[in-house]
């Protein structure tokens, strides 16, 4: 049964899932209406980040709020989320690498690293989360805690290589269109501070607020990163002359 709770960190808690999923929904209905053509690696990846944040809002309205006894679905229904969410946005990042970069071996260097994080990091800490909530020997909850700070740290770097991979192709490719250059830069510095933001809070031992300050800060770069692609778009119909629907990735 649900229950009352006006701890002022609660309420913050949930104030900041329920905002995560208003936004996330706004931005579901934006992605749906900008993509006319719905075959795209970008336009999959969007909407599985979307998808994976409402995932792991959901989940933890439900874990904080008591709403089910069986402790099995808040955590399979954020687990799938995380997975969704985290993984998701890399894709959406590596994604857009196509419309910039012709190097093969950076785009499949990209893909490989995605991959790898996804069995090192998604699988183990998997493994570690219901050991944690429901097992809950010191084993499972140690290491829990150990690689939770890991995992957190290697999908920063993830993302950064692939923010930092994307700005530098984007000057190579678009030398001309400063405007885009600037406002390509700035969007991935503020996807890195959120990440730092994460990353703080990971080690500053505020593990109750990470996660759920996460699952907003994955909406908002979800936004910034949806705004690097208008951007995009338009520097792309202003140099081809074209009207054409926007097709993101192959």
């Amino acid at each position: 049964m649900p229950t009352k709770n006006t701890d002022p960190a609660f309420i913050f808690q949930i104030s900041l899932l329920s905002i995560a999923i208003f936004c996330t929904l706004e931005l579901l209905i934006d992605i749906m209406y900008k993509f006319k053509v719905r075959t795209s690696l970008y336009f999959k990846s969007c909407v599985i980040c979307a998808i994976g944040v409402l995932l792991f809002a959901v989940g933890f309205l439900i874990l904080f709020n008591h709403l089910v006894d069986n402790l099995y679905v808040p955590l399979v229904i954020l687990t799938f989320g995380w997975h969704m969410m985290v993984t998701g946005f890399a894709v959406v990042m590596y994604s857009r690498l196509h419309l910039v970069c012709s190097n093969s071996r950076i785009i499949k260097a990209s893909k490989y690293m995605i991959i790898f994080n996804y069995f090192v990091c998604h699988l183990p800490t998997t493994a570690l989360t219901f050991g944690a909530n429901l097992i809950g020997t010191p084993f499972w909850v140690t290491n829990y805690a150990r690689y939770e700070a890991f995992q957190v740290t290697m999908f920063f770097i993830q993302e950064v290589v692939l923010g930092l991979v994307y700005v530098y192709y984007i000057k190579r490719t678009f030398p001309q269109h400063k405007e885009l250059v600037f406002h390509t830069v700035y969007i991935q510095l503020a996807v890195i501070v959120l990440d730092m933001i994460m990353v703080g809070t990971e080690y500053g031992g505020f593990y109750d607020y990470q996660i759920t300050a996460k699952t907003f800060l994955y909406c908002i770069k979800l936004k910034l990163e949806f705004a690097v692609l208008n951007l995009l778009q338009d520097t792309v119909k202003i140099k081809s002359g074209s009207q054409s629907s926007f097709h993101a990735s192959k």
